[in-house]
């Protein structure tokens, strides 16, 4: 899955956003080109290597998320078991197990402002207007960085409700994890207001909210 930020000064944290995003777009490209089971195998070892290389904390961070991720895995492997036998199955799972987690890998090791920066790059070489691709480009960076941080708060519901009942998770923690959704949002909202307020230029006042 999408993982959350971690802090660190390893040489993936250090390398350019532009950089890493290249790198994932063709890695990925690579690994869904390869058929080989053993040699996508070599090529998961080595992503793992490059979460060590990262240090501990994204190392872990990495594992759970992957670890989130297999049943989901698991499951189309089985599809693939089912209709096209043991060889395509593996081969599927390890394609898909390899993207997950060279993409929680470059989430983790990249900042927030380096994801908008990037974007904005991106967006003005296709021709858009900087007030537009500043909000796209927001908008972009701030929905990788939800995904996380909602997983994690459904986890924790999740894990309240094992703590208290016996039985399984019902649908309706839906309601809880919505309202949850909310309240991040709604702390997102006030955090870009106060920075929009305080980037304001000298002399000129901040916006009035009451009228």
């Amino acid at each position: 899955m999408i993982a959350s930020a971690c802090e660190g000064t390893s040489w993936l944290h250090r390398l350019p956003a532009g950089a890493k995003f290249a790198g994932l777009l063709g890695l990925t490209a690579f690994v869904l080109w390869l058929r080989p089971v053993p040699v996508l195998a070599g090529v998961g070892g080595l992503v793992a290597v490059l979460h060590l290389s990262a240090g501990r904390a994204v190392a872990r961070a990495g594992w759970r998320g992957l670890r989130r991720f297999a049943l989901i895995a698991a499951a189309i492997g089985g599809w693939h078991l089912w209709v096209s036998g043991p060889d395509m199955a593996a081969r599927v799972v390890l394609q898909l197990l390899i993207a997950v987690a060279a993409a929680g890998l470059v989430t983790m090791t990249t900042r927030l402002e380096d994801m908008i920066a990037l974007f904005q790059r991106i967006l003005a070489a296709l021709g858009l207007p900087e007030a537009l691709r500043r909000r796209i480009a927001l908008a972009m960076a701030l929905a990788i960085r939800f995904v996380p941080v909602l997983g994690q708060r459904g986890a924790g519901l999740i894990e309240a409700w094992r703590a208290r009942s016996p039985r399984r998770a019902s649908p309706r923690l839906v309601l809880p994890l919505a309202i949850l959704a909310i309240d991040e949002a709604e702390e997102v909202a006030e955090a870009l207001r106060a920075r929009s307020a305080g980037a304001q230029p000298p002399g000129r006042p901040a916006p009035d909210r009451e009228r």
